[in-house]
């Protein structure tokens, strides 16, 4: 319940308090015996106001054995606490269809990115913009075994949509002659 140095600066205090109280009680009963001499005046401050050199002495030496079984306090051993746990779906749970999004620039010379990469599954929203430099008048259309567009005119976009359950490939072309310009891929992990 205690520990060891406070039961031992307990017990200090009470041989310490029992000690000086034998000792003012003891100097009580010398005064009653002796009476004062007649021809000396008595001191205008009492005993109690100023301690005597004993006293002193004693409190002294009390207050350097106090100083010497003063320890630190105890401190208990730091306590490691673990983060509670994340709310985190299991991994076996189906945590719906993904979709993604991606823009691909067009030209008469390539296609900016030329190849994709998509997950599994995922539905796709592709937008295609067609660059308004360096494409043929009639502009450019996107075929693949997913998707075929419309004619997009320079400066123009169209996007499609798709589920990538597959890699494949997908191919722009001038509209009116079908002159193939620029492949592109499309790949699923």
């Amino acid at each position: 319940m205690f520990s060891r140095p406070a039961l031992f600066v307990g017990a200090g205090l009470a041989v310490a308090v029992i000690a000086i109280s034998f000792m003012l009680l003891d100097r009580g009963d010398e005064r009653t015996k002796m009476p004062a001499p007649q021809n000396q005046q008595e001191p205008v401050a009492s005993d109690k106001d100023e301690p005597t050199q004993e006293q002193e002495e004693i409190q002294e030496e009390e207050a350097a054995e106090e100083a010497q079984e003063i320890t630190p306090p105890f401190s208990p051993p730091p306590v490691q606490i673990e983060p509670p746990p994340q709310d985190e779906p299991p991994p076996n749970e189906p945590t719906g269809p993904q979709i993604v999004s991606y823009i691909v620039e067009a030209d008469d010379n390539g296609l900016y990115p030329a190849t994709i990469s998509v997950p599994r599954d995922a539905t796709v929203n592709l937008t295609f913009k067609v660059r308004s430099t360096n494409v043929y008048y009639g502009g450019l259309d996107f075929r693949s075994t997913k998707f075929v567009t419309s004619s997009v005119p320079p400066g123009g976009e169209t996007t499609v949509t798709f589920t990538a359950d597959a890699t494949f490939t997908y191919t722009s072309y001038w509209p009116a002659s079908g002159v193939k310009k620029a492949d592109g891929t499309i790949t699923v992990q």
